[in-house]
């Protein structure tokens, strides 16, 4: 069997050792490595954009200049436009009053994940704020629900939905951010055959990750009842445990040759 490791984006990345120690296989330091590729071996990029050279002929599951595409939000409007259904984004605040969007996102920071840097603002309190560091606005879509769709080698594993968490305090930031800070988790328990569900959901995600050149990922999606569904974020490290871990180590497992290191 072909010799198998993780390339983590970070070396306290949680995630990416629950990943290697599910495969029997080792991760790659991020700095100071002694690893030698062989021609033969299998590199698992969990997430990094800066991932070495090592040779053309080692096989590099998720090639980090897709890795760059899909963790700067910006890059993936740009990449995604006319090809996924996404919001309106901008750079612009002008543009963006403009919309006449009765609410507008907006992000200090296009890398991060878990809502950091990001605020939503009513377009006439935005108007009057000093927005300076601002460098992304995007339309403010009123959702039901938000899907998180895992997909590796083009095959969906698992679909989840956000939800509330029973004891979360309720303000008005709580259902216009959802994230762990604001009571919401992803949950598989949900019913596909309502009317809270649609096939776009997955059919967005499988067009999000094709256009952005993935192996792996996952890919969060908004849906409206009305106007439908919006890929938002694609994830390269997503947060693997519990199942979610059993589903991507099977994954890896039938899709690639995955092999422990010897």
């Amino acid at each position: 069997m072909n010799r198998t490791f993780v390339y983590p984006y970070n070396k306290n990345s949680e995630s990416a050792k629950r990943l290697a120690d599910a495969l029997g296989v080792k991760r790659i330091k991020v700095e100071s490595s002694t690893y030698k590729p062989r021609a033969t071996d299998v590199l698992v990029n969990f997430g990094s954009s800066s991932m070495p050279n090592y040779q053309p002929s080692v096989k590099v599951i998720n090639q980090p200049s897709s890795v760059i595409k899909s963790i700067d939000k910006l890059i993936t409007f740009q990449t995604l436009e006319g090809k996924c259904s996404i919001p309106q984004y901008t750079q612009d605040k002008q543009e963006a009053l403009d919309w006449g969007s009765e609410f507008v996102a907006c992000r200090t920071l296009v890398n991060s994940s878990g809502g950091r840097g990001l605020s939503v603002h009513h377009r006439d309190v935005l108007g009057d704020l000093d927005t300076s560091d601002v460098k992304l606005y995007t339309s403010y879509i009123k959702k039901k629900h938000e899907y998180r769709v895992h997909i590796v080698a083009n095959k969906i594993i698992s679909v989840q939905r956000k939800k509330l968490r029973g004891s979360t305090h309720i303000v008005d930031d709580t259902f216009k951010i959802r994230n762990i800070d604001h009571g919401w988790v992803f949950s598989r328990n949900f019913d596909r055959g309502t009317d809270d569900y649609s096939d776009d959901v997955e059919d967005q995600a499988l067009f999000a990750m094709n256009e952005l050149g993935l192996d792996y990922g996952a890919v969060d999606i908004l849906f409206n009842q009305l106007k439908g569904v919006y890929v938002v974020e694609v994830n390269t490290a997503p947060g693997l445990q519990d199942v979610t871990l059993d589903l991507y180590k099977e994954a890896f497992k039938s899709e690639y040759n995955i092999g422990a290191v010897s």
